[in-house]
């Protein structure tokens, strides 16, 4: 149970994290964040009005600064797609432009089975 509040904070922090980056501003706030659990990741996905280039200029910068804590799985600039990993769970952040200054955000992160 201690592994789900932990992916959920998580998720919900990186999103709210990348998108006030991104936009630069506080008082920013995206149009609309979701948030559900599937069968195997927690999913969340927002919409912020800002360049999708941006959100994710900002995703590989926030990732090589915790370089000591976390890696970079995979990196996939065309697909603005990051994967990160610290050795137990793994998530993924892609930023797809929606329209010209709009983009949809969205976080996947895997929490391993509780032992």
């Amino acid at each position: 149970m201690r592994n789900m509040t932990c992916a959920g904070n998580l998720l919900w922090l990186a999103t709210i994290a990348v998108t006030f980056s991104a936009l630069g501003c506080l008082l920013a706030v995206p149009v609309a964040i979701q948030y559900y659990q599937s069968t195997r990741d927690y999913v969340a996905t927002a919409e912020a009005s800002t360049d999708a280039d941006a959100v994710y200029r900002t995703a590989i910068k926030e990732a090589q600064a915790r370089a000591s804590t976390i890696k970079i799985v995979k990196r996939d600039d065309s697909a603005r797609l990051l994967e990160i990993t610290d050795g137990v769970q793994s998530a993924s952040i892609k930023a797809t432009p929606v329209s010209s200054g709009k983009t949809q955000i969205v976080v996947v992160a895997d929490v391993p089975k509780e032992r």
